[in-house]
């Protein structure tokens, strides 16, 4: 079994960047760890209408649950990576948020972010 512990570090301060830049609705900062020009992220006006969404859906972020990792399945693009699984929970509702990360040249990245209800 590989060792996360690295990992899930770095996904844990990636996730608290990113809830940090959705509070203040700064695409510039949540997108910081996306690996540039690979197009992961959502477009800037397509960031500030989820934020207004999820704002109205969910309310304020309030804590999270670690679940645990799996293994990314799509080795061609992103070898080694990894998801990390949270139960989030906020003012209207709890769900579930997805990070994932992948490591290109010593440097961890975001690929993915996803929050499902």
């Amino acid at each position: 079994m590989n060792d996360t512990t690295q990992p899930l570090s770095l996904a844990e301060l990636y996730l608290d960047e990113m809830l940090a830049a959705e509070k203040a609705n700064d695409y510039d900062a949540w997108m910081q760890r996306f690996e540039k020009g690979h197009n992961n992220g959502p477009s800037k006006e397509g960031f500030h209408k989820d934020i207004q969404t999820m704002q109205q859906e969910l309310g304020a972020y309030q804590s999270r649950e670690y679940f645990g990792s799996i293994k990314m399945s799509n080795e061609n693009k992103y070898p080694n990576g990894l998801r990390f699984i949270w139960k989030g929970i906020f003012e209207k509702k709890e769900i579930l948020i997805v990070v994932g990360t992948h490591k290109k040249n010593d440097v961890w990245y975001v690929n993915h972010n996803v929050y499902s209800g």
